[in-house]
């Protein structure tokens, strides 16, 4: 699964997801991602698509500044997203 954040709002993203099922099919679909405050710099997201044949999706999590920590759930599969903001001084 690929994901590309895109902010959209104040408090809106667009999650755009690529995905390969079963190694023989391949979805692309955009998720809406609302972002709440919990304290400073740190927040949750929720967001939720219905996925034609596969049910519903849902994403949740925390994000910082530094990081996005999440879960996914499509029908009664699930996985989790894990994203580490890459430092100035270790970019390539």
């Amino acid at each position: 699964m690929e994901m590309v954040l895109t902010k959209t709002g104040d408090t809106l993203y667009r999650a755009s997801t690529r995905s390969h099922w079963w190694g023989l099919f391949r979805s692309s679909y955009d998720t809406p991602l609302v972002v709440t405050p919990v304290r400073a710099g740190e927040f949750m997201i929720l967001g939720e698509k219905q996925l034609w044949g596969f049910g519903g999706y849902t994403v949740t999590g925390r994000v910082d500044t530094a990081r996005m920590d999440a879960g996914f759930w499509v029908g009664s599969n699930h996985g989790r997203i894990e994203l580490q903001r890459a430092s100035v001084t270790n970019a390539p």
